[in-house]
Formats: structure tokens, sequence, C-alpha cells
């Protein structure tokens, strides 16, 4: 009876022990049986543990993690449509400030006039009108110009979403 015990204790210390390398004179299919069944054994025991954990706490972590990250990026895009739509508005002023005294050296004005002045000459010789209106339009500037209105308008409208979107999280 003895015996049997000690035969007993010695393999329940075996299947224990699964990181033993067994003799080799036992390392055959049921070892690597031993091997598995404490593995589950084991991977069980630890998914017990991770059950009794409380869970109740994660969903408003994770959901105030989103919420936090959300801020912080509308925070950021507000901070630099505010910051574009600055530098637009600053850089449209000087570059429609540009166009204006361009278009007076290059006699613009003057051509533009004339459509209001004497509209007979201007149906008889319309193809040179309007080659010299277009000779004399500064198309650098007034490009520049444009550009820089059109994301001076984007970026307010940028600024507006922000805004509005975070009067509707708040």
């Amino acid at each position: 009876m003895w015996a049997r015990r000690s035969e007993v204790r010695a393999e329940r210390d075996k299947r224990r022990n699964f990181k033993q390398t067994p003799p080799a004179s036992d390392l055959h299919q049921n070892y690597k049986l031993i091997v598995y069944i404490n593995v589950e054994q084991n991977l069980q025991n630890l998914f017990k543990k991770a059950i009794y954990q409380p869970e109740s706490r994660l969903p408003g972590d994770i959901f105030s993690l989103i919420e936090l990250k959300k801020a912080k990026i509308t925070k950021i895009k507000k901070f630099g449509y505010l910051g574009l739509s600055i530098l637009s508005l600053s850089g449209s002023v000087f570059s429609i400030w540009g166009l204006i005294e361009q278009s007076t050296q290059l006699g613009f004005f003057k051509y533009l006039s004339l459509a209001f002045s004497d509209g007979g000459i201007i149906a008889t010789y319309w193809k040179e009108y309007t080659l010299s209106l277009v000779d004399s339009l500064p198309v650098a500037s007034l490009g520049m110009s444009l550009f820089l209105l059109f994301v001076l308008f984007i970026s307010i409208r940028g600024i507006s979403y922000q805004f509005k979107n975070k009067i509707l999280i708040a």
C-alpha cells in the first residue's frame, strides 16, 4: 500500500512539474498527453482568476480615454485652423494690396473704365479690347489672392465645424 502511494505521488509530482524532462525510458505519447493536460489546467486556472477581476470599470475607462483623445484632436484641429486662418487673412490683406497696386500700374482700371464710358468703341474693337484687358491683368497677384482667400474660407469652415463639435460634445 505504501509503495502504491509513493508511485501515485511520484506521478502527481511529475504531472505538476511538466517542465522537467522525463527519463529516456518514459519519453512516449503519455508524457505529451500529461504535459498537454497540465497546460490546459493551468490555462483554465488563469481564465478562472481573470473572471473574478472587476470588469465594471473597463468600459468607463475605455470611453473616457476615447473622449480624451477626441478632445485632444479637436483642440489641435481648432488651433491649427485658427492659426491657418490668421496667416491666410494677413496674407490675403497684403496680396490684395499688391493686386490693387499692380492693377493701377498696368492700367487695368483705365481699360475697365473704358467699357463703361463708350460702348460703341468696344463693340467695334472687342478683340483688341479683351486682349488689352487680359494683358493688363496681374495674373500672379490675382492667383495668389484667390488662393489665400480660398484657404481662409476653408479654415473658417474648419473652425466653425470644430466649435460646433465641441458644443455638441459638451
